[in-house]
């Protein structure tokens, strides 16, 4: 189908074939419709270092001239925003996390985990044999996902110290963007 509006945030930079994704968003845009695209600014959001040292699940973060010249075959109109901080302090102190977290790649500490509960649990042949009820494994998911959000709730601190009343979006000078915002037509 064709839809007036399609929005895509946070998406492009987990897409292996970047062509291929605007292709379909453009195929599926209506003659008259937009498309708003939102990515991260490689260079703020991971400070430049690939793979980003933020998400590991990132395939590819794009510079502004890259996600220009992305963009450029499938939609003749184009508009380029930025998502920075209201605040240069907390763009500093994002900064210094990344550089923090950009240390742990280096190490090969960033992404290293212990097994997971679930792989721990699996080894032992009850929990295994539940797991195959369905039934079983969706009251596990459901008592996990509740029990996890109230221990995250209630237990730990806030995981992002940022509310979305510390960002603006912008015009003109994208260079301290976390993020770009393309608002694009065909």
């Amino acid at each position: 189908g064709r839809w007036d509006r399609i929005l895509s945030c946070e998406v492009l930079e987990h897409v292996p074939d970047k062509d291929a994704f605007l292709a379909n968003v453009r195929r599926h845009l209506a003659p008259d419709g937009v498309a708003f695209i939102s990515t991260p600014n490689r260079l703020v959001f991971s400070l430049g270092h690939e793979p980003s040292p933020v998400n590991k699940e990132h395939i590819k973060e794009l510079t502004l001239e890259e996600f220009r010249e992305v963009l450029k075959p499938h939609f003749r109109h184009r508009e380029v925003y930025g998502q920075r901080f209201k605040d240069p302090a907390l763009l500093r102190a994002w900064e210094n996390d990344v550089r923090g977290k950009i240390e742990q790649c280096r190490r090969g500490t960033r992404w290293a985990e212990a097994p997971a509960l679930r792989s721990r649990l699996r080894r032992f042949r009850v929990v295994e044999q539940a797991y195959q009820v369905p039934w079983l494994r969706d009251a596990w998911k459901a008592v996990r996902w509740r029990l996890g959000g109230w221990l995250r709730d209630h237990l730990t601190t806030p995981r992002c110290p940022y509310l979305w009343s510390d960002f603006e979006f912008v015009a003109g000078d994208l260079s301290d963007s976390v993020w770009f915002c393309a608002v694009v037509r065909p």
